[in-house]
């Protein structure tokens, strides 16, 4: 769909507030970071990536697990939230959006300003595995080798690795928000990764066979999704660009 059309679409539905972002990592390429799966990402750069990123490979080879951690995962100071992640901020703000479901483990959306993100992949800070202590990056960055805290405990970082489950509370809540959203926009994901993405696949299932068939289903992605038979309007290209052209209109109105 053309830039101006999927604009005009999704403007005509803030309106109805309860609009649910679903972001992934190619929401924060903008940014300078690389995403996983794009034709540049990681997965891409270096093929042992999932097994590296896996509790397994964690647990068996923690040096060569940070190793890996601090040279491609660590989130340098110099990024910054972008343009998009300040529109979604905006667009809380205003109570258009009422929450954010990220992918992502970067921290923008709340550097941005969003209040009610709900993070299933985890986060950019670190925790003792002993004691819970939290940690920054900061402080993983000015060490070698595994952290450890000052209670003798191995830090890890607060993300979900492969082969572990999410945390039970946060996936309750990113399906409560499915449940009440009366618009899903998508942004930056492939939608490949479970349980995820079955998320989407819930709030396709509500727009069928709920009592509310307005629900509607938007996507900005650079490439196909595996939802994109099902969304309700696509555009495929830059979500810069669509938070140029919302900050225009508002400007305008």
């Amino acid at each position: 769909m053309e830039l101006n059309q999927f604009v005009k679409e999704l403007e005509n539905r803030f309106d109805k507030k309860g609009i649910v972002v679903f972001t992934g990592a190619g929401l924060s390429t903008a940014s300078g970071l690389k995403d996983f799966r794009g034709k540049t990402g990681l997965y891409n750069d270096n093929i042992d990536a999932e097994r590296k990123l896996s509790l397994p490979f964690f647990k068996e080879n923690p040096n060569e697990f940070y190793d890996f951690y601090r040279e491609h995962l660590l989130i340098d100071d110099s990024i910054k939230p972008n343009l998009a992640h300040e529109m979604i901020s905006d667009l809380e703000k205003e109570g258009i959006v009422s929450s954010v479901i990220t992918q992502n483990i970067d921290g923008l959306h709340q550097r941005a300003g969003s209040k009610n993100v709900i993070e299933v992949h985890g986060n950019p800070g670190f925790y003792c595995m002993n004691c819970n202590k939290r940690y920054d990056s900061n402080y993983i960055k000015n060490t070698t080798g595994i952290p450890f805290c000052e209670c003798g405990g191995i830090i890890r970082p607060d993300i979900v690795l492969y082969y572990e489950g999410l945390d039970d509370f946060k996936w309750r809540q990113a399906q409560d928000a499915i449940t009440y959203a009366k618009t899903l926009l998508v942004i930056g994901s492939t939608l490949k990764v479970n349980p995820s993405s079955r998320l989407v696949h819930d709030f396709i299932v509500g727009c069928r066979t709920g009592r509310d068939k307005d629900k509607k289903l938007f996507i900005i992605n650079m490439g196909p999704t595996d939802y994109d038979y099902y969304a309700d309007y696509k555009y495929d290209g830059d979500v810069i660009e669509v938070a140029k052209k919302i900050k225009t209109l508002k400007k305008e109105d």
